[in-house]
């Protein structure tokens, strides 16, 4: 049980690394579209 809870635990927080990796350039894409 434990096992499966660090296992859960891991896939957070490599989903938490992909949507930050997603959501960077889009964010500053939006920068960009707000600023010019």
């Amino acid at each position: 049980m434990l096992d499966f809870a660090a296992q859960l635990a891991g896939l957070a927080e490599d989903l938490k690394a992909l949507n930050a990796r997603a959501i960077e350039p889009i964010s500053l894409l939006v920068e960009t579209e707000r600023s010019g």
